[in-house]
């Protein structure tokens, strides 16, 4: 194989696919869990599975790796050109053996020429071995051993002061928090809120979103001070003009995340469809045929303005200046109907009188004619 490219699950697949040459490559696509393709419209859906599937298959010198995560493994039978590509072409992997685990401990560490302790790969292996989705886990608390090492040595107890296998993301989580002032923690409450997408479901999960989603608002450059302390501290990764959690792990083992996820559940459902639409709407060329209206407009009337981004809230004021306007049109249309309604009234009244008249004049005339 000349060559492995890695990219990230977008439409510049084909792009990438369509620049190789010479021998088979391999294109993988990073940790396709759906995650992202779920948040597509329906059309976009079956473009982005088309062009993937369809890439390895009209450039022989390219195959194409997916990884889906097995609880949205369920979500490729709706789209039959990823059902034809899998149905014979699948590996399914299950957590790491107790070897694999070894490996990842101590390999890294020879190769820096660090000493592990014997006990704490005992440790690191018993607590990992078996769990699904533990290799992140493992990645983050060894990290922060590595910084917490004395000399050239990894120890047992540099390991328990990151807080294990368990808690070493969300202590480092804690921490760089607690570092943080009141207004940057609200600022890292959002930041975090935006970056997962709340399962309907299915578990949790990490969302990609672009940098400037996050920092295009009023709260801007705190916002951008904010994510380079994540992004220093590891809790979120940048690539390219995107960001996401740098771990799925982050989000069910850090208590606090936990709570403000299970707050108002329901909102942050609301909040990503509003982000939907409102992204919609731009692309669409600020088309009112895309704004909210009635019930799914007044809904986020009195929402606090700095938890929303410019383009959302440029999306909701545009919404409500159509809905004053419309208001205005029909108050308008109200008051020609009642002046129109009104005239003819009186007109009809006048006519009525006039009527009422003539009649009584013509009954004198003939009262008078035939006294004589």
């Amino acid at each position: 194989m000349a060559e492995c490219v890695w990219v990230w699950p977008t439409f510049g697949l084909w792009r990438t696919l369509r620049g190789g040459g010479g021998e088979c490559s391999l294109a993988r696509s990073r940790s396709l869990n759906l995650i992202d393709v779920t948040a597509l419209k329906s059309r976009d859906r079956r473009s982005y599975q088309r062009s993937n599937v369809g890439a390895s298959r009209g450039h022989s010198q390219w195959r194409v790796q997916l990884g889906v995560r097995a609880d949205f493994y369920g979500h490729c039978a709706f789209y039959p050109a990823l059902v034809s590509a899998l149905q014979d072409n699948q590996v399914l992997v299950g957590p790491m053996e107790e070897d694999g685990l070894r490996a990842v401990v101590t390999g890294p560490a020879r190769h820096a020429g660090v000493k592990v302790d014997a006990e704490r790969v005992d440790l690191v292996v018993d607590e990992a071995c078996g769990h699904v989705g533990a290799l992140s886990l493992v990645s983050h608390a060894l990290l922060e051993t590595w910084r917490r090492r004395t000399g050239a040595s990894l120890t047992v107890a540099a390991f328990r002061a990151t807080g294990g296998l368990r808690g070493a993301i969300s202590q480092t989580a804690e921490r760089v928090y607690g570092e943080l002032d009141p207004a940057e923690q609200d600022v890292a409450k959002g930041v975090f809120l935006r970056l997962t997408m709340p399962g309907d479901g299915t578990e949790d999960t990490r969302r990609r979103v672009p940098r400037a989603e996050l920092e295009a608002s009023q709260q801007g450059r705190r916002t951008a001070k904010v994510l380079d302390t994540l992004i220093a501290a590891r809790l979120v990764v940048a690539e390219e003009n995107s960001v996401t959690i740098a771990h799925e792990a982050l989000i069910r083992g850090w208590p606090r995340l936990r709570a403000w996820l299970e707050d108002d559940r329901e909102r942050l459902h609301a909040h990503r469809r509003l982000a939907e639409a409102a992204a919609e709407w731009d692309q669409q060329g600020c088309d009112e045929a895309f704004l909210y209206r009635g019930t799914r407009l007044s809904r986020w009337q009195g929402h606090p303005a700095d938890a929303l981004n410019d383009l959302e809230r440029d999306f909701l004021d545009a919404g409500n200046r159509r809905e004053v306007a419309e208001s205005a049109g029909r108050r308008r249309r109200t008051r020609l109907a009642l002046t129109v309604l009104v005239a003819t009234t009186v007109v009809v009244s006048v006519l009525a009188g006039v009527a009422v008249l003539q009649s009584g004049q013509a009954r004198e005339q003939r009262d008078v004619a035939l006294s004589r």
